[in-house]
């Protein structure tokens, strides 16, 4: 049974090969796409699943777990045999979303190129920055925008920063959008920013004593791309020069610190293609040079990145299984964040 299910697999990862990786402009239909729910019971089916991951040819957005179910994305043309792969493997799954198509044209995207911001629905980057120019001329005291560098394509990257000036005060980072597909990432991040800013008396004895910065898209080229031809698209829009015409890289995986490591891919099809070298994408460059340049001056405490999708509450280190030295310190900020939230988040080291 273990071969035949190994047969089977190269042939289901070999008809995949080249999906969803479009370097052309066409708008991309998800029309009768579907999410499998696969719920792994023991070891063995744990194991096939990390070899469909592996394989980088099928979009996960859970990834393999022993302790949770993996979501994948899959095209029309291999429902059927990656169903019957599942079903030859004895893996339970569930059809999760029937036609992601459906989903993606009921969503509202407000394409007006003012600063009319709200947060009922995606906003376009257009709309975004015109938003936080806004904010620099109506709360001129409380924030500031420093553009910290270009993206492939030449697009700005904003970080903003909202102070209320004074000495001694430590910095706390917020970015999001590194993965262009995940929309609800830079709808946070703004609306972190809306409540610091226009509800400061609020958030008084925070900004007594922080600094925040702020950047809401970091992979700019990638975001708009997903406004304009494929919605799930999640890399840079970077060239690297594919034989298959892939373009773009993980830029969550183009960072210098542990570089191509576990858990990235050299495969420049791959969702999680780390690039050719370490920051080579200017997104992730320019972000660290930024942080790194100004650690002199600005007293750095805090770092949250947020994504989506699923209820993480994620700690370092993605490298090793070994906990940071503030690992405790971490856990309580989770259950205080939890508390006030009162939603269910898993606590997770990366690694682990």
């Amino acid at each position: 049974m273990r071969m035949l299910a190994k047969v089977f697999l190269i042939l289901v990862v070999g008809a995949a090969i080249g999906f969803a990786n479009s370097a052309g402009n066409d708008i991309v239909s998800y029309d009768n796409y579907q999410v499998l729910r696969v719920s792994p019971q023991n070891e063995a089916q744990y194991n096939v699943l990390v070899e469909l991951y592996d394989g980088g040819k099928f979009d996960f957005w859970a990834k393999p777990s022993k302790i949770s179910p993996a979501d994948i994305l899959i095209d029309p043309g291999h429902q059927k045999s990656i169903q019957e792969y599942f079903q030859v493997n004895e893996i339970p799954f569930t059809t999760m979303i029937p036609d992601v198509g459906r989903l993606i044209s009921e969503q509202k995207i407000n394409h007006d190129l003012t600063s009319d911001m709200n947060w009922d629905d995606y906003q376009t980057i257009e709309t975004i920055y015109d938003w936080l120019d806004s904010l620099v001329i109506s709360h001129p005291n409380l924030v500031s925008i420093t553009t910290i560098g270009q993206s492939t394509e030449g697009r700005d990257l904003k970080v903003v920063k909202i102070s209320t000036g004074g000495d001694n005060k430590t910095a706390f980072w917020i970015d999001a959008t590194i993965h262009a597909r995940e929309w609800i990432a830079p709808s946070t991040a703004t609306y972190i920013i809306n409540e610091l800013v226009t509800k400061s008396e609020n958030y008084a004895h925070l900004l007594s004593v922080l600094d925040f910065y702020i950047l809401p898209i970091i992979n700019t080229d990638g975001y708009v791309y997903t406004h304009t031809t494929d919605r799930m698209w999640r890399k840079t829009r970077s060239d690297h020069d594919s034989p298959f015409g892939c373009r773009g890289v993980d830029a969550n995986r183009n960072f210098g610190f542990h570089w191509g490591e576990r858990g990235s891919s050299n495969d420049k099809c791959d969702e999680t293609y780390r690039g050719p070298e370490a920051y080579s994408e200017p997104e992730a460059f320019v972000m660290k040079e930024f942080i790194v340049n100004n650690r002199e001056t600005i007293k750095w405490d805090t770092y949250i990145t947020l994504h989506s999708y699923s209820q993480l509450w994620m700690t370092p280190w993605g490298y090793t299984k070994d906990l940071t030295e503030d690992y405790q310190e971490l856990v309580s900020k989770n259950f205080i964040f939890q508390a006030g939230r009162g939603s269910a988040y898993f606590f997770l080291n990366l690694k682990r």
